[in-house]
């Protein structure tokens, strides 16, 4: 039985309201996220910190006490 046949058995054995089940769904959540991440980089969908606090501050002004 090769690895991949037997993650899909351990899965297919889990109840649906798994606590290992809802940790693989959110890992996987999370990879999907890092490679998205990882994308927006290589396509240069980035700005520098300074920028984002602009755009920040920009969009939502510190309101003052009159």
């Amino acid at each position: 039985m090769t690895l991949k046949q037997q993650v899909y058995q351990l899965v297919d054995g889990l109840p649906e309201d798994s606590p290992l089940l809802a940790e693989v769904a959110e890992t996987m959540r999370l990879n999907q996220g890092i490679g998205e991440a990882l994308e927006d980089v290589r396509a240069g969908r980035t700005f520098e910190a300074d920028e984002f606090t602009k755009r920040v501050e920009d969009r939502w002004p510190r309101k003052t006490t009159v």
